[in-house]
């Protein structure tokens, strides 16, 4: 059975970090906070339920591209990653993704070093997911309109970024450098909703669900959760993190408008490329 984050135990940071961490990832998968708060707003949307070729566009680590490859067995799952060895100091990813894709035997997934922008398939993908990766893409425009000529008529975009009405993070700001490290690394357009979905549709695409995630525990949770992450208080993250995890999925209901943009789009029918 598909669990988000599972493959986790396979990545050479929770190898590095003993037995203690392996089992922990036995029995609570993802060991992000901020992961799992994407992937549990990405279950809850009407994705397509046969999807025969997905993109994982910006996949990381690949807990995306390793979920839905187990999740839908008849599909190829793609991963693609800049990777660049300054961003989330990930510049691995790639190899290690394909060293995991080996251990899981999911064949049905394929992992690329390849930038966004530089994506010229048309027609393949029915599902293309973008999670927190376009903010990081100066000239992100042109990477939708990539992504609407990549699918099929019919196929679908999952996107979610920040909402460019965002606040700041004051427990990190305190006591992280995350506040200087978002300045630095979102080098791409952000956009408020409407500002999005008048984008999505000018392209071209016909919008199926959109909403945001923010409220004040939600984001209170985060600041607790990364600024445990970062000072490297792994014992209390550990403790907090189930708490924060199961408190999020009770809250995802809530919503103030000015959380991070989560929007399913599709591609219409009698479109073309």
């Amino acid at each position: 059975m598909p669990r988000f984050g599972k493959w986790q135990i396979y990545h050479p940071e929770v190898q590095r970090a003993g037995r203690l961490a392996r089992w922990y990832i036995r029995l609570f998968s993802c060991s992000s906070y901020t992961a799992h708060n994407f992937f549990i707003h990405m279950n809850a949307l009407p994705l397509k339920a046969d999807p025969q070729v997905i993109l994982d566009a910006g996949c990381g680590k690949g807990d995306f591209t390793f979920y839905l490859a187990e999740k839908h067995p008849q599909a190829q799952v793609e991963g693609w990653d800049k990777a660049d060895a300054d961003l989330h100091e990930l510049g691995q990813n790639i190899l290690i993704c394909e060293q995991i894709r080996e251990i899981s035997g999911l064949s049905n997934t394929a992992f690329f070093k390849k930038d966004l922008r530089d994506l010229a398939t048309r027609n393949r993908y029915d599902l293309i997911i973008s999670i927190h990766v376009l903010e990081h893409i100066q000239g992100n425009q042109e990477v939708l309109k990539k992504f609407y000529a990549a699918l099929r008529p019919g196929g679908q975009l999952h996107l979610q970024m920040p909402n460019v009405q965002e606040g700041r993070f004051p427990l990190l700001e305190k006591y992280t450098d995350m506040n200087e490290w978002v300045e630095s690394e979102h080098t791409g357009e952000l956009y408020s909703m409407d500002q999005m979905l008048k984008t999505l549709r000018h392209i071209g695409f016909t919008i199926l669900h959109q909403r945001t995630d923010g409220h004040f525990l939600a984001s209170l949770l985060f600041d607790v959760t990364e600024t445990l992450r970062r000072r490297r208080m792994n014992a209390l993250y550990g403790l907090v993190l189930p708490l924060a995890k199961t408190a999020n999925r009770l809250l995802r209901p809530l919503d103030n408008h000015r959380g991070n943009l989560i929007i399913l789009a599709e591609k219409p029918q009698a479109a073309s490329a």
